[in-house]
């Protein structure tokens, strides 16, 4: 028995690894997919997050600085 293969084997097992690997990367391509659309929600998300605490802490600022003229005897 040899172990080399025909043309015609080669090229059997070879469409069979395409077919295979087509499969493979289509379900990697929905689960990056999904991946994605996750990453856009969590970043979404934070920037809400950081836009809240930089207005928060610019109103803090304000009445920090508002009570500190008032202490001082400021209008």
């Amino acid at each position: 028995m040899s172990s080399q293969m025909t043309p015609q084997e080669v090229q059997t097992r070879l469409n069979a690894h395409e077919d295979i690997c087509a499969v493979r990367y289509e379900g990697i391509e929905k689960q990056m997919t999904g991946v994605n659309a996750r990453l856009k929600r969590i970043e979404s998300m934070y920037l809400k997050i950081g836009g809240g605490l930089i207005v928060t802490l610019i109103a803090g600022y304000a009445y920090l600085i508002d009570t500190i003229k008032q202490l001082l005897g400021g209008q």
